[in-house]
């Protein structure tokens, strides 16, 4: 029996050569997957089992060098693709990617798969399962900004008061512009966070970088979006500078985190805990 695994092994390797596993690795998760599948006799599992493909998710949920890099070029790159002939939406379709990496990777889903299928298949699945689910009516579009609006109380002076909501009217539009001039991966940096709800911690993780960094570069894409959405609303808007400055202190100060949940993350603008 052990030669019969060795052969498994080896032949399970053969088209990921520079992936480190050892065998005992590989083995361990092999046999936990004839478990699950039920099938009784391991050499007649074997015969129907990807075999290769079993051994990149195993290199993957082991942490195995070079592992996710594979993973990402030979299956979750192909995913846009395959999801734009079924008609999704391009934000849909960035949305369910990042979620589906953060699934089978940060949540380790990937050491889920038992070879049964084709890992292609797998993820596929999976992906189109994702974007499926992936409904933002736009009913529900500015129930965060309605939160905003019932954030500012009346102060009794009604003048101010319609100012403010005709002000935060102009927020939102240009909040989404604002958006439009980030990096991709300060995008992705609040997508995660914002409508993940990933904490710094775990984003370092995903993007291979330190804590205080990831808080760093959380902290710069956000101060992107408020400086341009100040540039903007200026533009166009024809206010003293003293209210613009009054309005937009109480914006930064105390709804700035829910306008970017808005604009990043859910559509009933929850923040994220931090």
């Amino acid at each position: 029996m052990e030669s019969f695994f060795e052969q498994a092994f080896e032949t399970a390797r053969a088209p990921w050569p520079d992936l480190s596993l050892t065998a005992a690795q590989f083995t361990s998760h092999l046999m936990k997957c004839l478990a699950a599948t039920g099938k009784g006799e391991p050499a007649l599992a074997l015969r129907s089992m990807h075999l290769s493909d079993l051994y990149l998710a195993c290199a993957c949920a082991n942490g195995a060098p070079g592992a996710v890099e594979a993973l990402d070029r030979d299956y979750l790159a192909k995913l846009p693709g395959i999801l734009r002939r079924h008609r999704h939406s391009p934000e849909a379709i960035e949305d369910v990617c990042q979620r589906l990496r953060e699934k089978l990777l940060l949540q380790a889903h990937i050491a889920t798969y038992t070879g049964e299928g084709k890992l292609a298949s797998w993820v596929e699945v999976i992906a189109k399962r994702m974007a499926n689910k992936e409904t933002r009516p736009e009913v529900n579009e500015s129930s965060g900004m309605s939160r905003i609006v019932e954030g500012f109380a009346g102060t009794g002076d009604l003048e101010k008061d319609v100012l403010k909501r005709n002000l935060l009217t102009e927020l939102q539009s240009a909040l989404r512009a604002a958006g439009s001039t980030l990096t991709d991966e300060q995008r992705e940096l609040l997508k995660f966070h914002y409508r993940n709800g990933m904490s710094e911690a775990k984003l370092a993780v995903l993007f291979k970088t330190s804590q205080p960094t990831i808080s760093r570069r959380l902290r710069s894409a956000r101060e992107v979006v408020f400086a341009e959405t100040k540039r903007r609303l200026r533009e166009r808007l024809g206010l003293a500078e003293q209210d613009f400055d009054s309005f937009i202190a109480d914006v930064q100060s105390r709804w700035l985190d829910l306008t970017l949940s808005q604009l990043f993350g859910d559509t009933d603008g929850q923040v994220p805990p931090q």
